[in-house]
């Protein structure tokens, strides 16, 4: 199949002279009416290590009104204000790149392995950053009536989680849960009433790419009444069996 090829023409102009050219007979003659003035919302990507522009091409994604519009170009050549290059542009759903479409385009060739084509930036989808957290309060009350001791609770729960950090396929998950215990009876003096702090908590960090061969995370848990082990680091890197 031949590669498209695009043909410009460019000319620099003064900013004093462009009434005089859209005034000039030969435009009149070719226009189809009042000119007309959009805006254009144009984005460029590349590899975090910037394999698109050391072979000299251009991936674009634009959105002209409700259409958007991918473009590849490769490096153009020619003299003065005549230039040629190839260029792929197709239309997608967008807002997003659809890079499966350019498998028989030069960027193909670069051999981008599926890690890097992940990498490439994308529109931020809802999920990213997305965060949600919880807050919760606890009264727990514990009574003995033949010892007439009573033990009571009181507690809270925050939890929160956050999706797509940056846009990234990092997530980060947290929990911490705290208690207040006391106890009172006929044998428990005011004076020498317990009181018990009692916190647990963990924290997670973890990469869940779908289209990705490899998920890994990171974390801590703490137990407090693991009086041998109570805090707990870990991680983890894993490949799927199915990619």
């Amino acid at each position: 199949m031949t590669a498209p090829l695009e043909i410009e023409f460019k000319l620099a102009i003064a900013p004093g002279d462009v009434e005089r050219l859209r005034a000039h007979p030969h435009l009149r003659e070719v226009s189809l009416g009042p000119a007309q003035t959009r805006p254009l919302d144009n984005r460029y990507f590349d590899t975090p290590d910037h394999l698109l522009a050391q072979n000299a091409m251009a991936l674009r994604l634009r959105r002209d009104g409700e259409r958007w519009v991918q473009t590849l170009k490769t490096a153009g050549h020619g003299t003065g204000a005549m230039s040629t290059r190839h260029e792929w542009e197709m239309p997608v759903a967008g807002p997003r790149l659809e890079l499966a479409r350019l498998a028989r385009t030069p960027l193909a060739r670069l051999g981008l392995e599926e890690e890097q084509r992940d990498y490439v930036p994308r529109e931020r989808v809802p999920e990213a950053n997305h965060s949600t957290g919880r807050i919760s309060l606890e009264n727990n009350t514990y009574y003995d009536r033949q010892s007439r001791m009573g033990t009571y609770q009181q507690g809270i729960v925050i939890r929160a989680d956050v999706k797509r950090i940056n846009g990234s396929y990092w997530n980060l998950s947290g929990y911490w849960r705290g208690r207040f215990n006391s106890q009172s009876g006929p044998n428990v003096q005011l004076s020498t009433l317990r009181y018990v702090v009692n916190r647990t908590y963990n924290l997670g960090l973890y990469y869940d790419n779908p289209r990705s061969k490899y998920v890994m995370g990171f974390g801590r848990v703490f137990v407090p009444w693991a009086t041998s082990l109570n805090t707990i680091d870990g991680g983890y890197v894993a490949r799927r069996l199915n990619k």
